[in-house]
């Protein structure tokens, strides 16, 4: 779970600002590391493959116009869902 805050401005009319908690549920990670060695005979590291599966994400804000934002969490919860999968494993 991840807490936070929030604050919008825009065309210096309207401003808005408050809290959301973020909670992502069955998140699963997977990786597979390669240790080798370079030309100098040092040792390296690299991520020979990963895989993320995020399960579910919900958000919800607090304060200020939140009962409006909070309309659209369904559309946001997909976006950031889609965000997390795609970064935790680029």
């Amino acid at each position: 779970n991840l807490h936070g805050n929030w604050r919008v401005k825009y065309l210096r009319i309207i401003k808005d600002s408050g809290s959301f908690d973020l909670a992502v549920g069955e998140l699963a990670i997977s990786t597979t590391i390669a240790v080798m060695s370079d030309d100098t005979g040092r040792p390296t590291v690299s991520m020979a493959s990963c895989a993320a599966t995020v399960g579910s994400v919900n958000v919800k804000f607090h304060g200020g116009a939140s009962w409006l934002y909070n309309l659209f969490s369904s559309f946001i919860n997909k976006a950031l869902h889609s965000a997390l999968q795609k970064q935790i494993c680029p």
